[in-house]
């Protein structure tokens, strides 16, 4: 971990404005949240913005400035992720800066015959392995995307696969609501319950947003979900200067503000920090987390067999998808 804007000698000076530029870019933020206003794509976020004081007309959602600065009053101020063995890995807030590796790269350039390819599982297990071992690295991510999986469900392989071979922080990344929770339900798994695994985090969801006066319904399922069960999540609105944001720099970062000061109203209003750092009562901590079977039936839950995920037959959808854990000490 890096500490920036410090005023020791150690510390890595970096200021890009100061604090009067970014006064203006959030003073014009408020404005554009409040004149121009903000398209919600999913109902259950719609009703809470305008039970909390904005204003909807169809989708387009118009927030007031009382209601971004309570939010923001009541919002995280920093998130603490854990290891597997319960201790404080990073505490993400303020000036603290942290290094991990990247998520579902198409390509990859094979080290062994120096060919260019297409990533398989066992690139995202290599790839979570060194990850694991380099200090430098705080988190880890999948690096990859598979090709050797069922594309419906690759990013249920990547996390059984980082699961079972780092106890670093996880960053996962879905591009689903049902991938989310699917994931979060593997890590409560591991962690022993929900409880456990909500005091504390060892894993976050890295959540694409459309762009920033766009909230799509997948990011905004993801965001309330997170919410409602007291987990960290990262809410990255995606900002292209030109394609889904204006052109120029001061546009784009107006855009981006205002994505986040947008999901602090649709968050349910918390006390201190993302996580909790209570004691967690002592339970067995499995080693391992093996999926062995999904059940693609909608309504229905089968934990039976033992057949690994990559041996299943490509299922008809991945709506229902049931979840079963066998534990390895």
């Amino acid at each position: 971990m890096i500490e920036t804007h410090g005023l020791y000698t150690t510390s890595a000076h970096y200021l890009r404005m100061g604090q009067q530029e970014c006064e203006k870019i959030h003073l014009a933020t408020l404005e554009i949240l409040e004149r121009v206003g903000v398209d919600v794509h999913d109902d259950k976020a719609l009703r809470i913005l305008v039970k909390g004081g904005a204003k909807a007309d169809g989708i387009r959602v118009r927030i007031p400035e009382y209601m971004v600065t309570k939010a923001l009053t009541t919002t995280p101020k920093r998130i603490t992720l854990y290891d597997r063995n319960g201790k404080v890995a990073m505490r993400a807030g303020r000036y603290n800066t942290y290094y991990g590796g990247g998520s579902d790269c198409l390509n990859i350039l094979d080290h062994r015959t120096g060919q260019r390819r297409k990533p398989v599982l066992k690139d995202v297990q290599e790839a979570s392995t060194v990850m694991d071992a380099l200090p430098e690295i705080n988190f880890v991510m999948s690096l990859f995307l598979p090709e050797d999986v069922d594309q419906r469900i690759y990013d249920r392989y990547q996390m059984q696969v980082m699961l079972n071979n780092t106890t670093k922080p996880i960053v996962f990344v879905s591009p689903d609501f049902e991938g989310c929770v699917a994931a979060v339900e593997m890590c409560e798994a591991v962690a022993g319950g929900a409880e456990a695994f909500q005091k504390r985090p060892f894993a976050t969801c890295y959540i694409n947003v459309t762009s920033g006066l766009i909230a799509n319904a997948e990011a905004l399922q993801k965001c309330m979900y997170l919410a409602e069960k007291g987990l960290p999540q990262l809410y990255i609105p995606l900002n292209a200067g030109g394609v889904n944001s204006p052109v120029t720099t001061a546009g784009a970062g107006y855009a981006s503000d205002s994505a986040a000061s947008r999901n602090a109203t649709n968050v349910p209003a918390s006390d201190g920090e993302a996580s909790a750092s209570q004691p967690v009562s002592a339970k067995p901590r499995p080693s391992e987390a093996t999926v062995v079977r999904h059940a693609f039936q909608s309504g229905s839950t089968k934990t039976s067999g033992t057949t690994p995920m990559a041996n299943q037959a490509r299922p008809p959808s991945s709506a229902g998808a049931a979840r079963a854990i066998r534990f390895r000490a």
